[in-house]
């Protein structure tokens, strides 16, 4: 098993513990970077949909569009 993978299956169980669930919508703030593409696929492992965002863009704003947010 890859790093990359080892990452994302830790990251995704960490996610579900957190209150991730099937079909949640999920903004991922930051720049692209190993993390960022982590989180990325933990998010479609668990079932969720992902919603990349700019970094400057206003939490509250997205606080309309998306349930959960990942910084």
């Amino acid at each position: 098993m890859s790093e990359f993978t080892k990452l994302t299956k830790k990251a995704a169980k960490s996610l579900q513990e957190h209150g991730l669930q099937k079909g949640d919508v999920v903004c991922i703030f930051g720049v692209e970077c190993i993390e960022w593409a982590v989180m990325f696929h933990a998010v479609i492992a668990c079932g969720g949909t992902v919603s990349g965002s700019k970094r400057d863009f206003k939490k509250g704003i997205s606080l309309h569009f998306v349930s959960k947010l990942v910084y």
